[in-house]
């Protein structure tokens, strides 16, 4: 068993209905325990043009297989949930990003862990802080929690808005 970190978003359609499927979907493919951050509301990143806000949440679990199994099983939930291109910075219904997978490093085409931007974005530090803040990030020589207290002031200033079960109009299902 691989402890794996994971990245949940979405911004269209029923953000929380995706959100909350998606969370269903991952209880499923990882074993216990699978703790979930707070849910977050985010500004778009990295886009060219205007996109709604995401909701975006973090997943620690253990997975049984390998990372592109994972990678497969995430693409297949997506796809489930409406998702058509994958890469394309485009809005979505939902998005899956496997941000670490134990101590791996992998750079690949279809593949890069520890993910590209986990450094880059203050939503992957701060949820990772929640649920697995003693997890080292790979090739950094740091934590989560040692890496989020060193961010750039730059990606500090990046909009993140923890929000309450109520706000979303669901039940918790942060621990399984």
């Amino acid at each position: 068993m691989t402890k794996v970190a994971l990245s949940l978003g979405t911004n269209i359609g029923n953000r929380a209905g995706h959100l909350k499927a998606m969370q269903r979907g991952i209880s499923k493919l990882l074993c216990s325990p699978v703790t979930f951050s707070s849910p977050m509301e985010t500004s778009a990143l990295e886009v060219e043009e205007s996109h709604p806000p995401y909701l975006n949440q973090i997943v620690c679990g253990f997975f049984s297989g390998t990372a592109f199994e994972l990678l497969d099983m995430c693409k297949a939930l997506e796809h489930s949930l409406g998702r058509t291109h994958k890469g394309m910075k485009k809005p979505r219904t939902a998005d899956i990003d496997i941000l670490l997978f134990g101590e791996e490093q992998i750079c690949s085409q279809e593949l890069t862990i520890p993910h590209r931007a986990i450094l880059k974005r203050l939503f992957c530090l701060k949820g990772l802080n929640q649920v697995c803040p003693e997890l080292s990030i790979p090739g950094t020589g740091k934590t989560v929690r040692e890496n989020l207290i060193k961010t750039d002031s730059e990606i500090k200033k990046q909009n993140v808005l923890f929000l309450t079960d109520s706000q979303l109009g669901f039940e918790a299902i942060y621990e399984f």
